[in-house]
């Protein structure tokens, strides 16, 4: 274990915000703050127990896994981490259209329409 990796975990360990569900983006981005050497990443937490969540979390230039979300899955560090590429899949949507079900993605008229037509059905 290098000496980065023992204060990435004290970091973790040390600090008093909200680690659960739903933050991981928000707290690997305040993580990297810290730490501006870690690379921030998305894509999917993979395990027998906790299923395949999109999710987000750090790497070392090195390729090496920190995440400091880590603690809401079941299976902990045991789970297998997948990044998302876009070039080969695609962007990720960024939720579901409130008018018509469909997926939203970035660059949507809103976060919450698909297109213009439904944000005008909304209004």
């Amino acid at each position: 274990m290098t000496a980065k990796t023992d204060e990435y975990d004290a970091w973790i360990a040390n600090y008093k915000g909200n680690l659960g569900a739903g933050m991981c983006q928000a707290r690997s981005k305040e993580m990297q703050r810290a730490f501006p050497e870690l690379i921030l990443c998305r894509g999917y937490y993979t395990s027998p127990i906790d299923g395949m969540p999109a999710h987000w979390w750090l790497k070392t230039p090195d390729g090496t896994v920190v995440d400091p979300t880590v603690g809401q899955f079941k299976m902990g560090k045991q789970g297998c981490y997948e990044e998302y590429n876009e070039r080969d899949h695609g962007p990720l949507p960024i939720g579901k259209c409130m008018n018509c079900g469909d997926l939203v993605y970035a660059g949507a008229p809103a976060t919450c329409c698909c297109s213009v037509e439904c944000e005008k059905a909304l209004e």
